[in-house]
């Protein structure tokens, strides 16, 4: 980790800086202040923000607890907490609990679908032992018939199954 001094004798950093040392896009910076992930920064008398060195440990917070699976609402809410005074622990906790549920699901739903993929390769390979190299098998028409898979496609879209992060909406 870079150690952070700031610029100039008040110990603040702009935008660029805090983008640098972060790797976080300064587009990306003003869209967590928007959202309450980070604090407004003072301005400088030319309008610059001005980030304290504390910005740079909040920013790898965002980031390590995105990477994790919370969403940037989650974390504006329990910021917020934390920057009015009060302790988020509870939330933060509740909030990774269940991040672990859905991953342990998504493994139970990937594991099914490895079981109803090793059955169709070992189905296809049994067939296709049994004929002249070159014959058409119709192995994709088969799997229609296949018991679980046409019933599981069917069900539920693969985005359903396995997720699709929701598109982040401004606060204002």
């Amino acid at each position: 980790m870079q150690e952070v001094r700031g610029n100039g004798e008040s110990g603040l950093m702009r935008i660029g800086e805090l983008s640098r040392l972060t790797t976080v896009s300064p587009d990306m910076l003003r869209h967590y202040e928007r959202m309450g992930l980070l604090p407004r920064p003072p301005r400088s008398s030319g309008g610059y923000r001005e980030y304290p060195a504390s910005a740079v440990k909040r920013v790898q917070a965002i980031r390590a607890a995105v990477w994790l699976g919370f969403g940037l609402d989650e974390l504006a809410q329990a910021f917020r907490m934390r920057d009015e005074g009060g302790a988020p622990c509870s939330l933060v906790r509740a909030l990774a609990g269940r991040k672990l549920e859905g991953i342990e699901e998504q493994l139970r739903e990937l594991t099914r679908h490895k079981k109803l993929l090793e059955d169709v390769l070992s189905d296809w390979d049994d067939r296709l032992t049994e004929v002249a190299p070159g014959t058409r098998l119709g192995l994709l028409d088969a799997l229609a018939a296949q018991r679980g898979i046409a019933a599981v496609s069917a069900s539920r879209p693969r985005q359903e199954r396995f997720g699709r992060r929701k598109p982040q909406r401004e606060m204002k």
